[in-house]
């Protein structure tokens, strides 16, 4: 997928999929009025980042310490999204809605320039469930968009490996939806034992992603479980 970033004069969007057509796959018997993310994910990596209460007690102490503040208000800023995400769930929002927080989510916490929910289908394709971008992102990307999943990008080496996966630098990567990219991380979300699709997120900096996003995206997608 390819991925701008955004600027100072277009605020960032999102999107979601035509209720119509989502009662219609729901008739197919795919995903509706549930999202149960049964993420694969490393326990270890998961257990192993520390709240916002855990951390505070040790913040007093080292109020001079400016990479535990930086780490502070990650902690916080991600706590919040997953109350925002469960006061949706809570409300009975439609699940549409829920899917386009958590795009918003996931871009605004890991930060990344693009975000959303992918569907496998098994026609070999990709569709776009729920997206976070900027706008002409959006436009060039619509939610619904359906595209030939091949190559090795970060949607087939999810979908085979049913596990996270990375790409660090979308060089030398073959596939449509590869073209323009940067930088990828994308979990899977594993519905009736199955890899139904995957939550991830880009970057066009040149840089990896931070080394806990697959952590950080799994948390965010699976909080309406």
């Amino acid at each position: 997928m390819t991925t701008n970033s955004p600027s100072s004069d277009a605020e960032p969007a999102s999107s979601t999929i035509d209720p119509d057509a989502q009662a219609r796959r729901a008739n197919d018997g795919e995903l509706s009025a549930g999202f149960q993310s049964d993420l694969t994910i490393d326990e270890d990596a998961v257990d192993g980042p520390l709240t916002g209460e855990e951390l505070a007690p040790e913040l007093d102490e080292h109020r001079d310490d400016g990479k535990l503040h930086a780490e502070y208000r990650r902690l916080a800023a991600e706590q919040a999204a997953w109350r925002r995400l469960a006061t949706l769930v809570a409300r009975g929002v439609e699940p549409l809605e829920v899917f386009g927080a958590v795009a918003d989510e996931m871009r605004r916490c890991v930060p990344a320039d693009t975000a959303g929910l992918w569907r496998f289908d098994t026609d070999g394709e990709i569709a776009i469930v729920a997206a976070a971008a900027h706008p002409a992102t959006l436009a060039k990307w619509p939610v619904g968009t359906r595209t030939a999943m091949e190559g090795t990008t970060i949607a087939a080496l999810v979908q085979r490996s049913g596990q996270p996966a990375r790409i660090d630098s979308y060089e030398d990567v073959a596939g449509s939806i590869a073209a323009g990219g940067r930088t990828a991380v994308g979990v899977p979300i594993i519905i009736d034992g199955r890899v139904w699709g995957m939550a991830a997120v880009g970057s066009m900096q040149r840089r990896p992603l931070p080394a806990d996003t697959e952590v950080r995206i799994s948390r965010l997608a699976a909080a309406p479980g």
